[in-house]
Parts: C-alpha cells; sequence; structure tokens
C-alpha cells in the first residue's frame, strides 16, 4: 500500500505471511519504485519501522519484527539506497492496529512502514525546497 500524506511525506506498508520476514513480490515492486524517488530526491531519507501481530511470543515477535524491518533495509541498500539515508525500528507486538486476534485484524499488523523525511544537515545534506 502505498500513500502520499500532507507536506510531502510518503508511506508505504509492507504486509508479511505469519511467521515470515520475506519480501513478497508486489511489496519489491513498490520497493523498486521506492528506490527510484529515493535516486531523484538525495535530500529525502526513510524511517523504517517493523511490527508483528499479536500471536505467539513476545520476544519472539520483537525479533520477527526485527528480520522485517531487516529484510527491507537490506533490499533497499542491495539496490543502491545508502544505509545513511535508513533508520530502522522494531516494535514487536507493541502498536497493534487491531483491537482483536482475529485472522483478518492479525494481517494488518505483519508490517513494515517505511516513511520518507528530509535529511538533517547534520548528515552533511541540506534540503532544498
Amino acid at each position: 500500500h502505498l500513500s502520499i500524506r500532507r507536506q510531502r511525506q510518503m508511506c508505504i506498508r509492507d504486509r508479511f505471511k505469519t511467521g515470515s520476514s520475506v519480501i513478497a513480490p508486489h511489496f519489491a515492486l513498490q520497493l523498486d519504485q521506492l528506490v527510484t524517488l529515493l535516486n531523484n530526491q538525495p535530500q529525502l531519507a526513510l524511517d523504517l519501522s517493523g511490527f508483528a501481530d499479536q500471536r505467539g511470543d513476545e520476544q519472539a515477535n520483537l525479533l520477527l519484527s526485527k528480520a522485517r524491518v531487516n529484510a527491507v533495509q537490506s533490499y533497499l541498500i542491495k539496490h543502491g539506497v545508502s544505509h545513511k539515508r535508513l533508520s530502522t525500528q522494531a516494535f514487536g507486538e507493541q502498536q497493534t492496529l487491531a483491537n482483536s486476534d482475529t485472522v483478518e485484524d492479525n494481517f494488518f499488523d505483519r508490517r513494515v512502514t517505511l516513511t520518507t523525511r528530509s535529511m538533517s544537515p547534520a548528515n552533511g545534506q541540506t534540503a532544498s525546497n
């Protein structure tokens, strides 16, 4: 799911299969488009946040959300995005979107969210208007 928010912020959410950190082919296509955007917009950086659903052990879910966010980060780096433009954070089963433990609701919690931000001058980059 690709959406553009106000203030030139873009957010992408990838959904994962239960217990998996494998990037689905349709999401890889979105990531390829994102790589193109980042190549054309050097002032942009990405915040990557990994999540898991509520099922299973809390520690295992934290590790799974780390594996998911690392898979997306590795994909982007492999395709030419500098690691200096990427920040990652894993939340496990914290910050779930679902209010219940149904199969449908859990689907939305198995995700990595990618949000664009401007590079800070501390990184040696300046944002242009």
